[in-house]
């Protein structure tokens, strides 16, 4: 499994509209061009089937650097802007995470594999699976009210919105947090409930498999809450 020709054939079409678009921030209109280019190398539906899975298991982290690796690999380090780098690193962030979602089903709930019945015949049909749109923040944004917290990388996206890791640069030194906002209004009600169960199991005794919860701001637009 291996997700470097999936990755290439995007940032090659990234590239593409960015070089056009350099002033302004793209749309997803380098998308249905990256992903037909992808069908055009992986002609064997079972080696994109191998392709996505391994997509999905990528962490987040992972695949922003290797998004990076691979535009610079396209370009070299001068040859598109930083912030051009940053909308790619930002999209790409998203797709395992959505990928997984797309692919979520009663015998896998986690969406780690393909289903044997899915339809990828064309590229249409794995670009719909993707994400749909760029993520709400960016590294370096600090929307946090009253906090001095600023967002470092786009740790997950899931159907409630999307987790950042984020820290103080005025504490330097400090260990960094985990951010997970809700960004869809209809489970705002399910991040107070997580709240409320993570409040009393803390309470009880400490379990090492649950990461503690430091803070609450679910009055805050949009509301999150910061873990360790």
């Amino acid at each position: 499994m291996d997700t470097g020709l999936f990755v290439s054939c995007l940032a090659k079409a990234f590239l593409e509209n960015a070089v056009s678009n350099m002033l302004t921030p793209l749309g997803l209109g380098w998308l249905p061009g990256g992903v037909k280019s992808y069908y055009e190398k992986r002609r064997a539906a079972g080696d994109r089937v191998a392709d996505l899975e391994a997509v999905v298991l990528t962490p987040a982290e992972t695949m922003r650097i290797t998004a990076r690796e691979a535009l610079l690999l396209e370009v070299g380090e001068s040859g598109v802007p930083e912030g051009k780098v940053g909308e790619f690193e930002a999209y790409m962030a998203q797709v395992p995470g959505v990928l997984g979602r797309s692919l979520r089903r009663q015998s896998d709930p986690a969406g780690r594999t393909v289903p044997v019945d899915i339809v990828l015949a064309r590229p249409e049909d794995l670009a719909r699976l993707l994400p749909q749109g760029m993520p709400r923040f960016r590294p370096g944004d600090a929307p946090l009210p009253g906090l001095d917290l600023r967002l470092d990388s786009l740790l997950g996206v899931g159907g409630f919105g999307e987790v950042w890791k984020a820290w103080n640069p005025r504490q330097p030194h400090k260990a960094p947090v985990a951010v997970k906002f809700c960004l869809d209004v209809a489970a705002g009600k399910t991040l107070h409930q997580e709240a409320r169960l993570l409040d009393r199991v803390e309470s009880e005794a400490k379990h090492p498999g649950i990461v503690p919860l430091l803070q609450t701001c679910l009055d805050a637009d949009p509301p999150f809450l910061i873990y360790e």
